[in-house]
């Protein structure tokens, strides 16, 4: 993922500033309160209210209404606030927390389901309103426990993966009315168990699944916000292979962290008539049901039906195309494992060219149609220039196609989605093609184990990016003591990302790529260059920690001391020394 500089003003909160902001979705109305400080907090539900209370004071004292038809009242002391519910509102609250972080104050959130969403709360509640904290330091997973299961890797999303379940293959028929942004699907995941279950749960979020079947066997499935738990029906052996046939069918919406607007939201989006999907980290769910975790890779294949006048587009390769009548089936497969959040869908007229880069590999790029055929040609023309740089440093490419698809939206962001890297409308810099372009090396060949791992895909992407900006050694060197200094003032921390709301932080990006420009200072270029292909080759269609990347170091380069060294960069507190660059 490539996310262009911006000047951010971090504005911190004060306690008198700490009204509720309210946004309305379509199946909520969400209250955030902006708080003064960190604090623990109680939540107790009574017939008719919701009250929290905080240990310390983070509120502004409030007695008011706040324009919501089910909300008779909202009132707040510094340290409590308490919200009256009409009579006929039986919904489920939903209340979440965000400790402060990044130069944004603590946030509290309270989501309030509409009536009719399925959220109700009992006649007579004995129980308190459900408690989340989406962006925990330590994320707590709800993920189902079983008997001797295997232990949850994952501590920033934990439940986008169930680690007792290994996905094989994906099959995906996706109908679309992209006008309508309706979805009628079926998925058939052919998975093999890696522990003995009873169960499994996938990630699925927006849609309603009408039937889960293995073979000719309805399989009993509860569906809740962001999975689905599915009953085996039978307690199922270790290393047991099972397809499950998964029908389901709706509008797909955008997952979004508190807070967030549809604008920020991940996952399947329509934009005027056009649909295109941007996943990272967790957005697959919202348009077909998986393990939704980097570490689990399968293969794909994929077919799309639109009306005709639209072309459907997916990673991988193209295996033709289907008319029946004024519809049109786009059938595509992925032979190389693929994670779930690489994958995309783009619906929308396009104008298509193709070409051959070195060593036979196909390209394919597209351009919705009310863009130029020329914008963004003159960084394209230089794909055969970065196949060659990029191929230098870490070896031959890795799929046998590649291509960029343009958004007829201006997303904030460019995606490595696998084999064809989305962009926005709006230019970039020909490092910015370059960045997404290592990363089929780096992020989608060799994949993180865990979402704390990300620096091993967007630091390695701003290391090449630093290299091919600046070619010359000097230039370079210069770049990197002014970026060495900034993140030192800054107290950047370490790239290996422990909290969930910092995880596309620059920290990933800048200290990640640093940690790669000290090893090469230390080891010098050829070294340096030896030792990055042999983790290449080791993990490559595979997935590494951040303890496979430095113990595989330490044994190419027999030096012990690399050991720590490497330690100090990527978990250490503080930005290390870096004495080359002020030589």
């Amino acid at each position: 993922m490539f996310k262009p500089f911006a000047l951010i003003a971090a504005l911190t909160l004060a306690v008198s500033q700490a009204a509720p902001r309210i946004g309305e979705h379509p199946d909520k109305y969400r209250l955030v309160f902006d708080l003064g400080t960190d604090s623990t907090y109680q939540v107790k539900n009574a017939q008719g209210s919701l009250t929290i209370e905080f240990q310390k004071a983070v509120l502004p004292v409030e007695n008011r209404s706040l324009g919501l038809p089910f909300i008779q009242n909202y009132s707040s002391t510094s340290t409590t606030l308490q919200l009256v519910f009409a009579p006929t509102y039986t919904q489920m609250p939903m209340v979440s927390y965000l400790p402060a972080s990044g130069g944004m104050a603590a946030r509290l959130i309270v989501d309030l389901p509409k009536e009719g969403s399925g959220s109700a709360v009992p006649s007579n509640p004995t129980t308190e309103p459900r408690v989340e904290s989406p962006q925990p330091s330590e994320p707590q997973s709800t993920a189902p426990q079983q008997a001797s299961g295997n232990p949850n890797p994952e501590t920033l999303y934990p439940d986008s993966l169930d680690p007792n379940i290994d996905v094989q293959n994906y099959t995906l028929d996706l109908r679309v009315k992209p006008e309508q942004n309706q979805l009628d699907a079926t998925a058939s995941i052919q998975l093999k168990t890696t522990q003995t279950v009873s169960r499994i749960h996938l990630a699925f979020y927006g849609l309603k699944i009408s039937s889960v079947k293995q073979g000719n066997t309805s399989l009993k499935f509860d569906q809740q916000s962001r999975k689905v738990t599915i009953q085996l029906g039978k307690t199922v052996p270790r290393n047991t292979s099972i397809t499950l046939d998964i029908a389901y069918s709706g509008v797909p919406r955008p997952v979004l962290e508190p807070g967030e607007t549809y604008e920020d939201g991940i996952g399947w989006k329509k934009h005027k008539n056009g649909i295109f999907v941007l996943n990272e980290p967790n957005g697959a769910m919202t348009w077909f049901p998986g393990n939704d975790h980097p570490s689990d890779k399968a293969t794909f294949k994929v077919s799309i039906t639109v009306p005709s006048k639209y072309l459907a587009v997916f990673n991988g390769t193209a295996q033709g195309s289907r008319n029946t009548g004024n519809q049109t089936t786009y059938t595509y497969q992925s032979i190389e494992p693929m994670a779930t959040y690489l994958t995309t869908v783009h619906i929308n007229q396009y104008n298509v060219e193709r070409s051959t880069l070195n060593g036979g590999v196909q390209v394919r790029n597209y351009r919705p149609v009310g863009i130029s055929k020329t914008f963004q040609a003159a960084e394209l023309a230089k794909l055969p220039d970065m196949m060659r740089f990029m191929e230098s440093w870490a070896g031959p490419y890795p799929f046998k196609e590649y291509g960029v698809i343009f958004t007829e939206h201006p997303t904030p962001y460019a995606l490595e989605t696998q084999t064809l890297s989305t962009f926005p409308n709006r230019p970039l810099k020909d490092w910015g093609f370059l960045h997404e372009f290592s990363h089929q090396w780096f992020g989608n060949s060799i994949t993180p184990k865990t979402w704390s791992d990300l620096w091993l895909n967007e630091g390695f992407a701003t290391f090449f990016q630093d290299l091919y900006q600046y070619p010359r050694e000097a230039d370079l060197k210069a770049f990197l003591k002014t970026r060495h200094t900034r993140n030192r003032t800054q107290q950047m921390k370490p790239p290996y990302i422990k909290e969930r709301e910092e995880l596309f932080s620059q920290r990933a990006y800048q200290r990640g790529a640093l940690v790669l420009h000290a090893l090469r200072y230390r080891l010098g270029d050829a070294e340096f260059r030896r030792i990055l292909k042999v983790y290449y080759n080791t993990y490559k269609f595979s997935n590494a920690s951040s303890e496979d990347f430095i113990q595989t170091v330490v044994k190419a380069s027999g030096k012990t001391d690399l050991k720590a060294f490497l330690e100090s960069w990527i978990y250490g507190r503080l930005v290390p020394d870096f004495p080359e660059l002020y030589r």
